[in-house]
Parts: C-alpha cells; sequence; structure tokens
C-alpha cells in the first residue's frame, strides 16, 4: 500500500510538473538568463533536461504503483524494488528538475546514483515476480 501510494502521489505531480514544464518553464529560464545563470546542461537544453526528469518520474511511478501488484507478497525483493524507484525518483528525476529551476549543475550530481537505483529496482522486481500457482497434477 505505501509504494501505491508514492507511486500515486509521483505521478501526480509528475503531472503537475509535465504542465510547468511545457507552459511555465520558459519564464524561469528568462530569470536565470537575466542573472546571468548558465544552464545547468552543457549537453541539452534546459526543456530537455525537464523532459528527460519528467519522463523518468511517469515510468518509474507506474513501477512504484506496479509493485505491490507484479511481486510475491512476502518477497524480500519487493521493499528492495518500491524502495528503489522511490530514491531513484528523488534522486534522477529531483536533482535534474532542481539543477534546471536554478541552473546549479551541482544539485544533479545524485542523477546517476538515481539511474542504478532505477535498475536495482527493475532487476528486483523482475526477481521478486509473482509466479502463477502450481496446479497439482492428478495422481494416475
Amino acid at each position: 500500500m505505501v509504494f501505491q501510494a508514492l507511486g500515486g502521489i509521483s505521478m501526480a505531480t509528475s503531472v503537475g510538473l509535465g504542465a510547468y514544464g511545457a507552459h511555465g518553464l520558459a519564464s524561469r529560464l528568462k530569470e536565470l538568463e537575466k542573472a546571468q545563470i548558465p544552464p545547468a546542461s552543457t549537453t541539452a537544453s534546459p526543456q530537455e533536461v525537464w523532459s528527460r526528469a519528467n519522463a523518468y518520474q511517469q515510468l518509474h511511478s507506474l513501477g512504484l504503483l506496479l509493485t505491490p501488484l507484479l511481486s510475491e507478497p512476502h518477497s524480500k525483493l519487493r521493499p528492495l524494488a518500491g524502495f528503489s524507484f522511490a530514491s531513484g525518483i528523488v534522486l534522477f528525476s529531483g536533482g535534474l528538475y532542481a539543477a534546471t529551476w536554478t541552473g546549479n549543475r551541482q544539485l544533479s550530481s545524485g542523477a546517476p546514483f538515481g539511474g542504478v537505483a532505477f535498475m536495482i529496482g527493475w532487476v528486483a522486481l523482475a526477481v521478486a515476480r509473482r509466479r502463477p500457482p502450481s496446479i497439482p497434477k492428478p495422481a494416475l
């Protein structure tokens, strides 16, 4: 239940942040430009960075929502999957959002760790997956 609640909250905030990226981010970027603060990324536009953060937040929010449904209830890897998705969202997406918003590249330094957390989450979910119930074979 905790992972589904976190996933729902994260998905809702990703919708809001996506809308902000599409409709409000440009004015913030103009403010940073006036203050002579360079973009946080040298390889992608701030809008691209924001969009990437948003896409990863949405995808891994679904991972959070699905973790309880797709994993064995008593699997020790189930919590690892959920916490990995949640921490990945904070470190990866949160870091990219913060860096784009402030122009401070250092705020995205946790993004690689968030990416690793995402990978751990998917592997843990795959190993903890629900298995179909075994059907006893009739005795002959």
